[in-house]
């Protein structure tokens, strides 16, 4: 392994060889550049991560993972379980913590306490079969930007040559004195500018494309390349009465808020969802969410990206001139009980051309004859992780027409979605009723990603066997409407299975 330093071996291979994760020097600069590509936040508790689900990533330009290895703790590292992903994606290894260092000697300091241990923890993990290419310092608390330069400069060069090193930015650092310290002492940053994580007050303009736009051009102006850190875990919030921040969670679903009868949605919630989702309720009365207590007029709310806004982040970006720019980092892949955030296959369905949108299923089943006609059961299944968008009002239902046939009004069991309505046909338009109504819609406010709604019993009154037509109206986060083509069900079975 070569032990020259990282300008020298620039110089040598300037317009010349590539190597694993790295490409061509450009602009006639004296540091080796990373190649395109983007990268996906793989934590200890993050969901298992298939070899099938790495090849998709790969295709869709996400070749490597950062991993946490550990924390810097006053001026040693605490390692930490790396997960097992093995080779199939290259790996950058986080460090988080604190950086407490508030002058050049202090951060010079550091960094040369902690150049071995950075280099012994790169080879430990790379013994357990990881592809290290990579060592990203996602610190907090930086006072001084430039004694931070000064450490990364120190730790940049000890590291082996083949090493990247980069740090995270944050947003409230563009337009302070230093920035250009911190980028000219790394290989590339991470700007942590769209989205929050769990333990930052939360924001509007983090969310905000427009603002977006503002941070990354002034990155730009620093000439130093960059991945676009984007937060993908959504998070529930349970707030006092006064609005004040009680406690935090990435465990809670939108179903068990939405669909608890105390409490009801905070007026205005909606206008505060740009380029964000947020749904906002308030506790009409006392009640319980998860193991939380939730007081009369304390409050939940939610904020999550939808595929939707990935997409148009994409889309934005690429229409945005910004020549640094080298990808995204997704923070991060999320564990199986965090239902709010975007699991793989909805990431995959972002990085996808065509648009996301739920795939959804009917379902009827016969439960037995009255003396009139038959009791049966209705339900909608959502056969992968993306979500509809809220709707109180005349939207979001699945809906069936009885032709020749008529739904019984004292026999209608909503089950588990939340209202209903009786019709009839009259011509070509649907009117109320109570009296021979042939067309039934069950609404539900939302649906999530693999969720299965359910009716009770439903008495059609009619002779022979039921002959029914299903179809369905949801509207989408990016405010397209999502409706089902028309199916026949009759004999029991749909008619084009």
């Amino acid at each position: 392994m070569s032990t020259l330093p990282k300008t020298t071996r620039a110089l040598m291979v300037l317009c010349c060889v590539m190597l694993i994760g790295l490409s061509a020097c450009s602009g006639g600069g004296d540091r080796l550049q990373k190649s395109e590509a983007s990268a996906l936040w793989i934590a200890d508790d993050s969901a298992e991560l298939p070899p099938a689900s790495m090849a998709r990533l790969k295709d869709s330009g996400v070749v490597e993972a950062f991993v946490p290895a550990a924390r810097l703790s006053g001026d040693s590292l605490e390692r930490f379980d790396v997960p097992a992903i093995g080779s199939s994606l290259q790996t950058t290894l986080v460090v988080d913590g604190e950086f407490r260092a508030g002058s050049d000697d202090e951060a010079g300091r550091l960094a040369e306490t902690l150049s071995e241990q950075l280099r012994q923890l790169r080879f430990d993990v790379e013994s357990q079969g990881l592809l290290v290419v990579g060592m990203h310092l996602d610190l907090r608390g930086v006072r001084d930007l430039p004694s931070y330069g000064t450490f990364l400069r120190q730790i940049n060069r000890s590291l082996d040559e083949e090493i990247f090193l980069s740090a995270s930015v944050e947003r409230g650092w563009v337009g302070r004195e230093g920035l250009q310290s911190v980028a000219d002492a790394v290989d590339f940053v991470v700007a942590s500018f769209y989205g929050q994580r769990i333990n930052e007050k939360e924001a509007g303009d983090a969310w905000d494309f427009i603002e977006l736009e503002k941070r990354l051009q002034a990155l730009e102006a620093l000439d130093v390349p960059y991945l676009v850190g984007a937060v993908i875990l959504g998070y529930t919030s349970h707030l006092g009465a006064d609005g004040r921040l009680k406690t935090r969670t990435t465990r809670r679903s939108l179903g068990e808020v939405i669909g608890n009868r105390r409490m009801k949605l905070r007026p205005g919630f909606t206008l505060e969802g740009a380029n964000r989702r947020v749904y906002a309720m308030v506790a009409e009365r006392a009640t319980k969410i998860g193991n939380w207590d939730v007081a009369a007029g304390e409050g939940i709310r939610m904020v999550r990206a939808a595929s939707s806004d990935i997409e148009e982040m994409l889309r934005l970006l690429s229409l945005w001139q910004l020549p640094n720019h080298l990808g995204e980092l997704y923070y991060k892949l999320p564990a199986e009980n965090q239902p709010l955030s975007m699991h793989m296959d909805s990431l995959l369905s972002a990085l996808d051309p065509e648009p996301s949108a739920p795939d959804l299923e009917f379902d009827v089943s016969v439960q037995r004859r009255t003396g009139r006609g038959y009791l049966l059961r209705f339900g909608l299944t959502n056969r992968n992780r993306e979500f509809t968008e809220l709707a109180t009002l005349d939207n979001n239902y699945l809906q069936i027409i009885a032709p020749r046939a008529r739904f019984a009004s004292t026999k209608v069991n909503t089950g588990d979605f939340h209202r209903y309505d009786l019709l009839r046909t009259v011509g070509e338009t649907l009117e109320p009723t109570f009296r021979e109504a042939n067309v039934l819609r069950f609404y539900v406010p939302i649906l999530e990603g693999q969720q299965r709604v359910r009716s009770g019993d439903v008495e059609l009154v009619g002779r022979g066997d039921p002959n029914l037509e299903l179809t369905a109206r949801f509207l989408l986060p990016d405010g397209r409407t999502l409706e089902l083509p028309t199916r026949v069900w009759r004999g029991g079975s749909f008619q084009d299975e």
